[in-house]
């Protein structure tokens, strides 16, 4: 007994000096200059690019089923742009623990946030679709461009937990660090039904492109030209709770440099039938990579899940769920 309650402790010590070796690495990086920040970048780009060749073939693979009426040189230009983006990515996020308000704020522009400024101080709440889309993690400073919303209206992002605990651990720091809320998938009813009761408005940012495990899918649509498995989670939170929903469109305007375009998809969920605003997030999407199709995380692998798959996940555990002609799963 002695013995594991020894090995427990020297466990978790050992787990507290690895995170805060990964958090002092962070704070030194962060304060470089975006200059030398992005030479890192270039020099990590060449390797994971030509020498590594991280997740090369997944990005191939990717690029040629979503474009399959681009060339070949097209597409390895889209391929070698979006490596620079993913470089770029990570010392970007690793430079907001260095950044105040007002350096954030010239460097990242959100435009159309009024309405949602005013919808929020109405006591409406607000349903974002957002994306992996380059730099993601830069909205954690979206709270700073609603300087007259009232103090009790929440800002946060649904997040799903980084396998890497030291990782995800850092993560969760830097995205709160302009004071929004990190809410994990599995909390997010209950954490939103208490606002509720307290009467608190929020504006909650779903990342809704990721890879559904099987029991979350929620349904199949097209989506670059391939069937796709999505969620429907932010769907079911927004018909749930009335609010407005909007989409959110990263631009990257140049390194370093970012755009938030934010258009609303509906003021009222009941105009439409259910799974139709999760079609309407993914068409949106799906214009938006067109338009700068080096911006989305092609590294993931979006389409591993299938209608196939599920139908055998259904079958092993003898759940009474089928797909509807909708896509929809019942």
């Amino acid at each position: 007994m002695f013995l594991f309650i020894f090995a427990s402790e020297r466990k978790i010590n050992m787990n507290k000096f690895l995170y805060k070796l990964l958090y002092c690495i962070a704070r030194l990086l962060s304060m470089l200059p975006f200059k030398v920040l992005f030479v890192l970048s270039d020099i990590v780009y060449f390797v994971a690019y030509y020498c590594v060749g991280y997740r090369r073939e997944v990005v191939k693979t990717n690029l040629k089923n979503s474009f399959p009426d681009k060339h070949e040189a097209e597409l390895k230009e889209i391929e070698r742009k979006f490596y620079h983006n993913l470089c770029d990515y990570f010392f970007e996020t690793i430079k907001l623990i260095d950044m105040s308000r007002e350096k954030m704020l010239r460097h990242i522009e959100y435009e159309n946030a009024e309405k949602i400024g005013d919808l929020l101080n109405e006591g409406r709440n607000v349903v974002l679709y957002l994306s992996h889309t380059f730099n993601w993690e830069w909205l954690v400073s979206m709270r700073l461009s609603f300087p007259n919303v009232s103090e009790k209206a929440v800002f946060g992002q649904i997040y799903h937990p980084l396998e890497n605990e030291y990782f995800d651990k850092l993560f969760l720091h830097i995205r709160g660090i302009f004071g929004q809320v990190n809410i994990a998938m599995r909390d997010t009813l209950r954490v939103l039904v208490n606002y509720k009761r307290e009467n608190r408005p929020f504006l909650i940012g779903f990342i809704a492109d990721q890879v559904p495990v099987w029991q979350s899918i929620g349904g199949f649509t097209e989506f670059l030209r391939q069937d796709t498995a999505v969620f429907t989670g932010a769907e079911k939170i927004a018909r749930k709770f009335d609010a407005v929903v909007y989409y959110g469109d990263m631009i990257k305007v140049g390194r370093g440099h970012y755009k938030m375009v934010l258009s609303e998809i509906t003021d009222s969920c009941k105009k439409y039938d259910e799974f139709d605003l999760t079609r309407l997030y993914f068409s949106r999407l799906e214009k938006s990579i067109n338009d700068s199709p080096a911006s989305w995380l092609w590294s993931h692998r979006r389409w591993k899940r299938t209608r196939e798959g599920y139908a055998k996940y259904v079958e092993r555990g003898n759940l009474k769920k089928n797909i509807d002609e909708k896509g929809v799963i019942r």
